[in-house]
């Protein structure tokens, strides 16, 4: 007689993981979501996600420690009904759900807006309902086959946030696009400051600076060094955004309104 009790087909290689890991844990949030966050506390928005980082670092280290200890499909609503009883974990099953399907939606709409800055003629709905049939189709795959699939994505995501980073390096210490000119980093506190609104803005925008992570595949492999190296790209990119704002405020393509 076969258990009733789901399990996990482990068909991820710890390639697969930890590129998914990576690529999932930095999103729109970065790209699009951010703008707000800069707009509300400036380049000290700098600070928020440091913080954030630190705190999403300390909550995945623990949840990744469950994992490996205990390994199942609940994840960490199983891990509060084992923990804190069959309420806690209904709650948390429940919100996390809530919390996808609201992320997703943000995700999708961003990715029309994107796509219509580039493609104005085409309708956003049209790229909405395109990627969310092919995000489905995806999903419907093997596990092996989606982990490909979701590995290569990452890669490419990850490869291009590098190039960014590299590109924005480029005209701060060698000028490359601004005839050879270093602009240097003071951009960064000449136009108000480094907290431009305070330092209540920094701390408004701090429930911002972790809408970037993906705790399902982060806690998988924080027991390695992908957290850190998460924040660091997280904050790399973010010093570029916010740079590049501030030099050239009407064609920062990251920053679409």
């Amino acid at each position: 007689m076969q258990s009733s009790t789901p399990s996990l087909k482990r068909g991820l290689s710890t390639q697969h993981i930890r590129f998914m890991a990576l690529g999932s844990a930095i999103g729109t949030g970065l790209f699009y979501g951010s703008a707000d966050a800069i707009k509300m506390a400036g380049p000290s928005v700098l600070l928020a996600y440091l913080i954030g980082g630190l705190a999403a670092y300390i909550i995945m280290r623990a949840l990744g420690e469950m994992s490996v200890e205990n390994p199942n499909a609940g994840s960490f609503s199983r891990y509060a009904q084992d923990n804190l009883g069959p309420m806690a974990g209904y709650i948390t099953g429940w919100t996390y759900c809530f919390e996808i399907l609201i992320v997703a939606i943000a995700d999708v709409t961003a990715f029309g807006i994107y796509m219509g800055a580039w493609f104005p003629l085409v309708l956003h709905w049209v790229w909405v309902l395109s990627v969310v049939l092919f995000i489905g189709a995806i999903n419907l795959l093997s596990v092996k086959a989606f982990g490909e699939l979701e590995f290569w994505f990452s890669f490419f995501k990850v490869a291009t946030i590098i190039v960014m980073i590299l590109a924005g390096i480029g005209i701060i210490v060698w000028g490359i696009g601004n005839g050879g000119q270093p602009t240097g980093v003071a951009n960064l506190w000449r136009h108000g400051g480094f907290f431009t609104h305070g330092v209540w803005g920094m701390v408004l925008s701090l429930h911002m600076a972790g809408q970037g992570h993906a705790p399902r595949l982060f806690q998988r492999v924080s027991r390695h060094g992908i957290p850190w190296v998460t924040v660091l790209v997280m904050l790399l990119a973010m010093l570029v955004v916010v740079y590049l704002n501030y030099i050239m405020p009407e064609n920062v393509f990251l920053l679409i309104a």
